[in-house]
This record gives structure tokens, sequence and C-alpha cells, in this order.
């Protein structure tokens, strides 16, 4: 009887063919889900005993924790990200031996408000919880207000691209199959691992439309902003949740499908990116502290210990400031930001001569990659840098009428200006430097 049931099993699954690929689709998906499960488990074994060696040290009773306050949006990234957040991270700060605050906001107008009020009277450091959007509303509400962050600040990986962080440190944060890159980055934190960022500054200036008001926004942040169909695709993909792991190829295939390619036409102009040089640094000036009478008694004052800039006062740079113009037809354009040692540089690059096919097979290397964003194939045939950067839009398809700051979408058209600057306003934010962790250590 028993022999007779495996012998016709094979048939059975035969006749049934539906139920059979249901079933084969569910387990297979069901074994990924455990296999993953146990290896993302092992890695927080693996973080948590490097964040107990910070809780174990011994340390007098009159040192305080350094105290750490969580701004968390819990909307970003479909409000996955709060989970990932307390089940990666959070236990991280607790085993080191941190004062933690956890602020979870729900609205942006909050978190912006807490950003700009928080000082070294509250917390010793402040960790962002959420993606690209979120760490460009906290930048911008603070460097609205100030030139200079006065609480160093931590940056989770919790939206959909982080392309901020990856940007930055894509050695780490490229890789998103596991959470080593959360534990990364509250491991940096934790041993107070920190690198000097500029912000640049974006002004989009929306000129008066027929029913439309004049309108400028003002933004500063550290992330990519850019253009195009490759962004309107990646926007897509969001929405196709039910094709699972296929559903960026098949948002290339499927808009190709519909829709050519039409480029945006943008009229550029840029000045010269000067590291620095006697004209755009002023000269280091050494300030001695002032002679008081009572300095006979208690003598002179020490010298504070501030920071010194490089002195530029003898470096010539004959292009500095030096101004260009170009014109662009762009399929994709992106502008990036790029932490130099001692200044920041954009890099603009667009690419213009991809049809259909060339934006799917384009689309479907990225997915290949991991990358989103920034190709690595030589597509680009527009390609300059510089401290500030600017365009007017002469034309864009109506389907394709925004661009995207931080990942955000904001709404352009025809004759609207679009101004990146960079500044000197400056933030110390906690990143990692590599991942430790190799999974074949595990």
């Amino acid at each position: 009887m028993a022999v007779a049931k495996i012998r016709n099993f094979p048939i059975k699954l035969w006749e049934h063919k539906k139920k059979t690929i249901f079933a084969g689709v569910v387990l297979y998906w069901a074994g990924n889900w455990v296999k993953k499960s146990q290896r993302n488990a092992s890695i927080r074994t693996y973080y948590a005993k490097e964040a107990l060696s910070f809780g174990d040290q011994i340390v007098s009773a009159e040192t305080r924790p350094r105290r750490v306050t969580v701004l968390g949006n819990a909307s970003a990234n479909e409000r996955h990200v709060w989970d990932e957040f307390t089940t990666n991270a959070l236990p991280l700060f607790h085993l080191a031996g941190l004062e933690v605050n956890v602020i979870k906001t729900e609205s942006s107008d909050q978190l912006e408000k807490l950003a700009v009020v928080l000082d070294g009277e509250e917390a010793d450091a402040i960790y962002v919880v959420g993606g690209d959007g979120t760490i460009q509303r906290v930048l911008t509400a603070i460097f609205k207000e100030k030139d200079y962050a006065p609480l160093p600040i931590g940056f989770a990986p919790g939206g959909y691209d982080n392309l901020a962080l990856r940007a930055i440190v894509p050695i780490v944060f490229n890789n998103d199959s596991d959470v080593r890159r959360w534990c990364e980055s509250a491991m940096s934190l934790i041993e107070d691992t920190r690198r000097e960022l500029r912000v640049t500054q974006t002004i989009v200036m929306n000129k008066e439309k027929e029913g439309e008001e004049a309108k400028t926004t003002v933004e500063y942040g550290v992330s990519p902003i850019y253009g195009g169909w490759f962004g309107h695709i990646e926007e897509r993909r969001k929405k196709l949740w039910y094709w699972a792991g296929l559903k960026r190829r098949f948002a290339y295939l499927w808009e190709m499908v519909k829709r050519s390619p039409r480029p945006t036409t943008l009229s550029l102009s840029y000045e010269e990116y000067c590291e620095g040089c006697s004209r755009c640094r002023p000269a280091v000036i050494e300030k001695k502290p002032e002679w008081r009478w009572y300095h006979l008694l208690i003598g002179m004052p020490k010298k504070k210990n501030e920071r010194v800039e490089k002195d530029y006062s003898k470096i010539i740079n004959e292009n500095c400031g030096k101004k260009g113009e170009t014109k662009v037809d762009a399929v994709e354009f992106n502008i990036n930001t790029e932490q130099m040692e001692h200044s920041t540089r954009l890099s603009f690059q667009s690419s213009s001569h991809l049809g259909r096919l060339g934006v799917m097979a384009e689309g479907w290397s990225r997915c290949s990659q991991g990358i989103v964003g920034q190709s690595s194939n030589p597509i680009y045939d527009t390609q300059l840098s510089g401290g500030a950067i600017s365009f007017q839009v002469d034309s864009i398809p109506q389907f394709l009428s925004r661009i995207y700051v931080a990942g955000d979408s904001v709404k352009v058209s025809e004759g609207d200006t679009v101004d990146i600057r960079t500044t000197r306003k400056t933030l110390h934010a906690f990143l990692p430097q590599s991942v430790r962790l190799n999974l074949d250590q595990l």
C-alpha cells in the first residue's frame, strides 16, 4: 500500500500542477526566510558581544553614562524602520551601557522641532532613525538656524534605498541582504567613530504659473539629487510588492513597454570646483588671549583648543570661481556630493543616448549589481564637477515633472530653477569605516 502511494505521488503532482507550483514557491520562500532569520540572529549575537565589552568596563561612581537621544520617524519606510531599530540597534546601545532616551515622532514637524532644540544640556549625541528624507529634514531644521550641528549625529540605515549613507560609506551600506549595516551604524556611535561632513544647500525655485503661486524651497543635506527615468522607475517599483524579488526588473520592463524615454532638457551653469585658495578661503588668524589687569593675580588665560583650518593664504587658483554653461538632454541625471578632506565637491552626470532597450538593460544591470542611483557602467556622456551647480528646466516630459531630493520627489516643470551649492556648515557624524564581520566567521 505504501509502495503504491509512493509510485503514484509523481502522478498526483502532475495532475495538480497549479497546487504543486504554489506549494513549491511557498516552501522555497519559507526555507529562505528561515535561513536568513538564523543568519541574522547569529550576526546580532556577534555584535551584542562587541557592545557588551563596552558595557562591562569599570568606571567610577561619579562617571555619568553617555546620553543618546534617539529621534525616530515612525512612518519611515512604511513603518518597518522602527521594528528594525528596536531589534538591531537599540539592544546594542543598552548592552554598551549608554543612557538612551527614545523619542518616537509621528510627524516631520515634531521631528524638526526636536532636532533644533537638542543640545549638550539634554544629550551627548543624537541617533536619527529613518531614511534619506528623515536625514534631510533633520539637517535642514538644524542648518536653517545654525552654522554647525551642536551635537554629533548618528544615522540609522532605515530608508528604502539609503542613498546618502551609500554615497558616504558604500562599503558598509551598499549591502542590504542582512543586518550588519544596522549593527555597524549602532557600533559607530558606541565606539565614538566620527567623521566631519559638510552639508550642501539645495534651492528649488518654482516660477509662478497659472493657478499656482511662485514657491521657493530650501533644504540642507548630504544626499544626492537626481531626476529622469531611472528615478521614476525606482519609485514605481515600491508599489509592485507582489512581484517580490522580481519587482525591480519587472518595473524596468513594464515602464519601457508602456513609454519611450524622452529626455529632459536642462540649461546648466556651474562654478569650477576649488579645494581652497586665497580667493575663496579667509586667512587663518591666530587670536591671542586679551590681557586684563586681574591676570597679574591669576595669570594669563590658556588658549582655547579650537580647530584650526588649513592656511590657504599662499595658495593661488586662477580657476577659482570661474563659471561655465552648457545644455544637456538627459534621460537620467545625478548631482552627487563628494566629501573631500577640507571641502565638498559636487559632481554632475547625465546620459542622453538610451532608448527603451538601453534603459531596461541598464536597469537590469543595476539590479544584478545591487546598485541604486549612480551607475557603474560608462553610460554618462556629460560629466563635470563644481562648487556650485544650477540648472533651469527647459523641457520635461509631463509624466516626469519632478526631481528627487533625498529620495523625496519635488515638483518641477518648465522654467523652474534648481540651485545646489556647497557650504561650510558642518556636522560630526557617527559613521562606520568598514564591516568587521565576515559571514564566513559565523
